[in-house]
């Protein structure tokens, strides 16, 4: 039986690293995307951190609001899905160029839009916080639903985003282990069990 344990990225960050956000309107729309945008859709990226220089070899995995990656981990994204999407015919995961911009130097990364959105929080045993309208808009402990997980095929719930907060992508642990053994340095998978909304980066 496959693994059903899931990781989600945090950004390991030092005092006065800069954190990045994205800054034009694509944002809004890959959020509620269930969908590929068009292949020639540049992402810009922009810092909110004070020293330039902290900047040199991030981006190898932000993670919010979307997984920013380097040329590595996209490879091995795509060696690991391929099988799966060469059986099934099915692809959940397209990679668009981003641009980091930081005054005049621009770095190029991969960010990675993820269109399956599965809904899987165990309400039940989750503690969360609502808008007015029911919509969940943070999560203080996460349990998932894995009655839910466990009919899906594995192509499907390899890496995905949560339905009820679409910014928080999941990635099952072999994937999220292959990743790792790359030996970025600068994020780390917390268990999805000991993440919550406030875990935005960890501080090394």
């Amino acid at each position: 039986m496959d693994s059903f344990e899931y990781f989600i990225p945090v950004l390991k960050i030092q005092q006065n690293t800069p954190v990045f956000r994205i800054m034009n309107d694509n944002q809004s729309s890959l959020v509620a995307s269930t969908s590929f945008i068009p292949n020639d859709t540049v992402i810009d990226i922009f810092h909110t951190g004070e020293n330039e220089a902290d900047f040199e070899g991030l981006g190898e995995l932000h993670p919010m609001p979307y997984p920013l990656i380097n040329d590595d981990i996209k490879k091995t994204i795509i060696e690991f899905i391929k099988d799966y999407v060469f059986l099934n015919g099915h692809n959940f995961m397209q990679f668009l160029d981003a641009e980091l911009r930081i005054e005049d130097k621009t770095t190029k990364y991969n960010l990675l839009h993820v269109t399956k959105l599965i809904s899987c929080v165990d309400l039940s045993n989750s503690v969360f916080e609502t808008l007015s309208d029911g919509d969940i808009f943070a999560i203080d402990k996460l349990e998932l639903d894995l009655d839910k997980l466990l009919p899906l095929p594995y192509y499907e719930r390899a890496i995905f985003r949560l339905e009820e907060l679409p910014t928080i992508h999941l990635f099952e642990k072999k994937i999220a282990n292959l990743i790792s053994y790359l030996n970025i340095e600068n994020f780390t998978f917390i268990p999805a069990r000991n993440w919550n909304s406030d875990i935005e980066f960890t501080v090394s």
